[in-house]
């Protein structure tokens, strides 16, 4: 019994003895794999964290940079055609960068603008610069003037702001390229500080910005602000446009991972440095713990080998915990990515709007002008025919109404087309007495029922004839006219023409439109060139239009270069100004005199072909030619048209670009093909169509010319007298509704 009770004992504690080598043998083993295993997840950690800390870091960079360039190029575009002594007085230039500085005040601290000495010429922090602000003596304006292409980073103590900031330079050239002076934006310094401490959180990370040049503009470690210090690593980056650098700190010695990117744009380079020692020290300490816990235990695994569950829950708790935080950091990583995606996304969905809206635009410019063509033109020839009192006045009544709908759609395609950068400047000579002359008679005759005085006045000073966009120019004063005769119920109007400026070459006009109407409330004045936009729901209520005469003035005036404004208090009327430049061109010959045209002429030989497929607009057509002595045919379909081409040789064909089975277009086309006559002979499109790609493929096509609907009998007959080198016939309608 004793040596069977020994015996048992002593295999129990063998087997105790087994088992508790086996658990000590498995602690350690698994010590060993812990601290292999930390290793490795401290190196992916440092890894996948300085990724994503460069990549956070870079967004932001390439935003700074953007907001710079942006606040640049709204400067430029502003001051490239102005002198400096305009720039320095431009108040507009003034406030866009003043605005400009306060409403990205996180990032840009000021905007200056100096000239070819390094002057400053204007500032966003004061209004009045006062002289000998100069800084000819900075790097960045050496190295511009040097001809540093793109922007040119250096930082700086800034004398106006006091504070420390990364100047970004730019270069300011004239037209042919030589060099002006500079455009500076001043980004805070302190706000990049503040974002890589948000955005890292870790003690041991450092940034580092390089120049293209190799010289270090940015250290998130120093608060010395010096640019003499070259770049170590800088030869590496320049060959690569990212990548992964490592090596030893120069002073301690200790092994350092530096993950570097280009900032696109902006000729930098962007470097995260992180320090391995430390993240490895925090390993061995780890590792170093959970040896002298391994002894602990070893030393007690017998006794407590049954006991220690908890601990070892505890072990996988702490296990799990660090898993949680690898999956953090991967759903961080993902978050980024997502982000960029939805960017993209809104990008590429912007861009399909914008596509969209201008094919909705030229649709409904089509769809609309197609019947306004028939109900203007038809309209103007009931007018023509023999009426009784009453049907003059409610005529005079469908007259006034289709205009003002005219005027509308003439409107909202103008302001499309500014919005869409398709409105072009064309200068040509143009006689300024007779254009001002032509809106002041149109005036009198809208403000004759209404005991309201029109005139004009104009300095006798003022050449005759000027070169620059006497359409444009035309367009801008009718509108201001228009607008001072919605609101004018008695007293005057005044167009008023004065010169400011005068050069060997150019001068400078002002021109003002005076009314004695309603006025306009200090509260209104700000909004009043705002699209859509009209003085007072009251306002918009009576008084008839789209609020986008004055938006359309501004826009027109600021691409001719000018200025325009408005001066007015409420029931004393109004001034809208506004300055243009003109060149001095040679007068213009005299228009020659003679008798007026006669009413009828004799039956024409010439034959023209009138191709569309509206009953209404053909028939529309051949009246008016027909009125005014042109044979006519008819073809309602482009199949039609080819058959009587192929039979008749027209002098003239008047072609719809939008026909139902085939378009205008492609029938051009193939008449060319057929030769002979037909190679030359003049075919004038018709469209509702008017944006100016649509004039241009009708002219590709073949067409010689273009008439825009609603038709203008007037317009018609001079491009068919033109066509045909015959002198242009009065439009004359039918005298009665039989014929």
């Amino acid at each position: 019994m004793i040596v069977t009770d020994d015996g048992r004992g002593f295999r129990a504690r063998r087997n105790v003895g087994v088992l508790g080598l086996m658990l000590i043998a498995g602690m350690w083993l698994g010590v060993g794999v812990l601290a292999w295993r930390d290793h490795s997840t401290a190196l992916k950690s440092v890894e996948e964290s300085q990724r994503a800390d460069l990549a956070v870091t870079r967004a932001y960079a390439g935003l700074v940079v953007d907001v710079a360039q942006q606040a640049m190029r709204q400067i430029q575009a502003r001051a490239e055609l102005l002198s400096w002594d305009a720039i320095q007085g431009d108040e507009q230039l003034q406030r866009t960068a003043e605005s400009l500085s306060t409403g990205l005040r996180r990032q840009v601290t000021g905007i200056y603008m100096l000239d070819a000495s390094g002057q400053i010429r204007l500032s966003s922090r004061m209004r009045v610069v006062p002289p000998g602000e100069s800084r000819a003596d900075r790097d960045y304006f050496l190295a511009l003037g040097a001809g540093w292409s793109g922007p040119y980073f250096e930082p700086a103590n800034g004398r106006i702001s006091g504070g420390r900031v990364m100047v970004v330079a730019f270069p300011f050239n004239d037209i042919v390229g030589a060099f002006r002076g500079g455009i500076l934006v001043s980004i805070s310094i302190d706000a990049l500080d503040t974002f890589f401490t948000d955005a890292t959180g870790s003690a041991g990370t450092r940034m580092i910005l390089t120049r293209k040049d190799g010289k270090i503009v940015y250290d998130s470690r120093s608060e010395v602000l010096r640019t003499d210090r070259d770049d170590p690593l800088f030869p590496t980056m320049q060959s690569r446009s990212a990548g992964t650098i490592a090596f030893d700190d120069e002073r301690s010695g200790t092994p350092i991972r530096a993950d570097f990117s280009a900032v696109e744009n902006s000729g930098l380079f962007l470097r995260i440095e992180k320090d391995i020692g430390a993240v490895l020290r925090d390993w061995r300490t780890e590792t170093a713990r959970n040896v002298v816990f391994a002894l602990v235990l070893t030393a007690f695994t017998a006794a407590f080998v049954m006991r220690n569950r908890r601990l070892i829950q505890v072990l996988d708790e702490e296990r799990r915990l660090r898993t949680g935080s690898e999956t953090a950091l991967i759903q961080r990583v993902g978050e980024i990515e997502a982000a960029r995606s939805e960017l993209d996304a809104a990008r590429a969905l912007a861009v399909r709007a914008n596509a969209a809206k201008t094919e909705f635009l030229a649709s409904m410019s089509h769809e609309i002008r197609t019947p306004m063509n028939g109900v203007l033109g038809f309209i103007d020839l009931l007018r023509r025919t023999k009426l009784d009192r009453t049907q003059s006045g409610y005529l005079a009544r469908v007259i006034e109404a289709s205009k003002s709908l005219q005027s509308i759609l003439d409107e909202v395609l103008d302001f499309s087309k500014l919005e869409a950068g398709e409105l072009r400047i064309i200068t040509e000579p143009f006689d300024i007495v007779d254009l001002v002359e032509s809106i002041v008679a149109w005036g009198q005759v809208q403000a004759e029922h209404r005991g309201v005085s029109v005139a004009g006045t104009l300095q006798p000073a003022i050449p005759r004839t000027l070169v620059g966009d006497g359409h444009r120019l035309k367009q801008i004063l009718m509108n201001l006219m228009s607008n001072a005769l919605k609101f004018t119920h008695e007293g005057s109007i005044i167009i008023d023409v004065r010169e400011t400026v005068r050069g060997p070459e150019m001068i400078e006009l002002r021109f003002l439109v005076k009314d004695t109407g309603d006025g306009i409330e200090d509260e209104n004045i700000e909004k009043l060139f705002n699209p859509f936009s009209q003085v007072g729901d009251d306002a918009a209520r009576h008084r008839e239009g789209t609020g986008l005469g004055l938006s359309i003035c501004r826009k027109l005036v600021e691409m001719q270069g000018g200025r325009i404004g408005v001066t007015s208090s409420a029931g004393r009327g109004s001034t809208f100004w506004f300055d243009l430049e003109f060149h001095l061109g040679a007068e213009l010959a005299p228009a020659k005199t003679g008798a007026k045209r006669p009413a009828t002429l004799k039956k024409r030989k010439t034959g023209v072909l009138v191709v569309d497929d509206l009953d209404m607009n053909r028939e529309l057509v051949s009246i008016i030619l027909t009125s005014a002595g042109y044979a006519v045919d008819e073809a309602e379909t482009g199949p039609r048209a080819l058959q009587k081409a192929a039979k008749t040789a027209y002098d003239l064909v008047f072609m719809d670009v939008q026909l139902g089975d085939m378009d205008g277009l492609e029938v051009t086309r193939l008449m060319r093909k057929m030769g002979g006559h037909w190679a030359d002979a003049p075919i004038i499109g018709l469209s509702a169509s008017v944006f100016p790609e649509q004039v241009a493929r009708c002219l590709e096509a073949g067409m010689t010319d273009f008439v825009a609907k609603p038709i203008d009998a007037e317009v018609l007959l001079e491009k068919a007298a033109k066509a045909t080198g015959a002198a242009a016939p009065a439009a004359n309608a039918p005298t009665d509704a039989s014929a």
